[in-house]
This record gives structure tokens, sequence and C-alpha cells, in this order.
């Protein structure tokens, strides 16, 4: 599955970059958001892809927060709430100017959205071998 290839690859850079400690310069900050946005990106796209190879026919068309419903409904992700933050926090990439913003991203990042990602990686490396 060449998206869930996609994810795999954004998530080892993410998970590189969130190993570098602040104070953080621009470029880092910049890069970890940018990373943070690309990742939730990859990962949206892998379960579309999945759901939509495993029969789940609402998936061929759907939108971000509707593959996420359809992807927690099939028991892909278990934290669709924090998920649905996620894609929030996803468009807050575009305001990454504003320090307040930036430093917002990268803790999201760094406290909640990095193990949604490992978890969603774990679940469906596990749906894949199946």
């Amino acid at each position: 599955m060449a998206k869930f290839e996609n994810f795999n690859k954004t998530l080892r850079n993410l998970e590189e970059m969130n190993r570098v400690n602040p104070p953080y310069d621009v470029v880092v900050t910049a890069g970890l958001c940018s990373l943070f946005a690309q990742c939730f990106e990859q990962a949206w796209r892998a379960m579309k892809e999945y759901l939509t190879q495993k029969g789940w026919k609402e998936a061929e068309t759907a939108s971000p927060r509707q593959t996420l419903k359809i992807a927690s409904e099939a028991g892909l992700i278990r934290d669709e709430a924090n998920w649905l933050k996620a894609m929030k926090d996803r468009s807050l990439e575009l305001y990454v100017f504003r320090q307040e913003v930036a430093d917002t991203l990268i803790a999201d990042t760094r406290s909640l959205n990095s193990s949604l990602f490992a978890s969603a990686h774990s679940s469906h490396c596990i749906k894949i071998q199946e």
C-alpha cells in the first residue's frame, strides 16, 4: 500500500525531528509543524486507502473527517476525538509564523499527535498482515 508507506516515511521523519530539544530555531519550528501536517495528511490518506480496499465503499469519496469517522467505526483507530483535534491542528500549520500557534502545535504533537500516529501505524500494520 503506497499511501501507508508514505505515512511510514513521514512518521519516521517526524519522530526524528521530535528528538530535537527546545529551544527551537525558526527552521526546526517550521520543520516540526510541517512534518506534523504532512504526517496527518498521509495518515488519513492511508486509512482511506485501507478502508477502500477492505470494502468500505463510503471511504472511496470520504473527506478527512469522514475517513476518521469510518476508521473509528471500523476499529482502525480508537481515539476519534483526538484524531479530529489533530485534524483541526493541521489547519493551524498555515499560521506557524505566529510563535504561540507554533508552540501549541509542537506541544500537541509531542504530547498527543505523535502517539496517535504511532498507534495508527501499529494498528494498521496488524490489519495489513491479516
